[in-house]
């Protein structure tokens, strides 16, 4: 089954969140900070990959649940 477990998921970035010397070094290269001109365009950026990624897997539930209707 493609379920993905939560506890995966949140284990795969506390990691990160630790603070991994890397990930703080990189962290305070403004080079590597996506230049947002404000957080709103942030959020819309977001609220698009959400709408995108939801249309994706509306789709592919759709494709799986008519192969199982032949």
């Amino acid at each position: 089954s493609n379920v993905i477990d939560s506890s995966q998921i949140s284990s795969r970035y506390t990691s990160i969140e630790r603070g991994d010397p890397r990930h703080l070094a990189a962290k305070s290269e403004p080079a590597t900070i996506p230049k947002f001109k404000t957080l709103q365009d942030q959020q819309v950026n977001w609220l698009e990959m959400f709408k995108m990624i939801e249309q994706q897997h509306r789709t592919e539930l759709q494709s799986q649940y008519l192969e199982h209707q032949k």
